[in-house]
């Protein structure tokens, strides 16, 4: 989907995607994660506008994604919905804190949540957890991750609570451990919330 298509769509049709650099395999993540992502939110009719950490192409062994917009050019008002892919950064990465700060605005708006495994944490720093249960990784150490403060760690699957989905297997996590990659299902989720404010 061309940035043209996206910008043309006004805010009951469009998803913010933010992409995070520094994967520790950015061909598998863009490949099974970000590109399934947006194409399955584009198929279910929304345009989706990718916005990346440093506003750079990320590309991966024959695939490059290009970003639609910076950062900085980000009115969260214009979107329905904000979707935060893992990208399998190294452990314990976060975010810089204006991404935070995007991701909190997002929140106060009230705009459906998706965020994958690494991802769920940067919704917990904004607040986007608070009374909710959640899945992730695998249940935090509060007293060392208080932004898990007054939310229910579910498991590592996938959890919709109200105007938040999250999950806690990636296509990385999920080729590490055997266990189901949570990618498709996440982005149902995520779908189904846009789907519910629309009924």
């Amino acid at each position: 989907m061309s940035s043209n298509q996206s910008a043309s769509a006004d805010a009951s049709e469009r998803v913010l995607m933010i992409v995070r650099d520094g994967s520790r395999d950015q061909d598998l993540m863009l490949r099974e994660e970000v590109f399934v992502m947006r194409d399955m939110i584009a198929a279910a009719g929304y345009a989706v506008d990718v916005a990346t950490v440093h506003d750079q192409p990320l590309a991966g062994d024959g695939v490059e994604l290009t970003p639609d917009l910076a950062l900085d050019a980000i009115d969260i008002a214009a979107y329905r919905g904000l979707m935060l892919p893992c990208m399998a950064p190294e452990p314990g990465s976060a975010m810089a804190d204006n991404i935070v700060d995007l991701i909190r605005r997002a929140v106060d708006g009230g705009l459906a949540l998706g965020a994958m495994r690494g991802s769920v944490r940067e919704i917990a720093r904004a607040g986007g957890l608070n009374g909710r249960r959640y899945s992730y990784l695998g249940a935090p150490d509060r007293d060392k991750n208080p932004e898990f403060q007054g939310a229910e760690f579910v498991d590592p699957g996938v959890t919709q609570d109200k105007n938040v989905a999250t999950a806690g297997i990636c296509p990385l996590a999920a080729q590490k451990s055997g266990a189901p990659d949570a990618t498709a299902q996440l982005t149902d989720a995520f779908l189904e919330i846009l789907r519910e404010a629309d009924a």
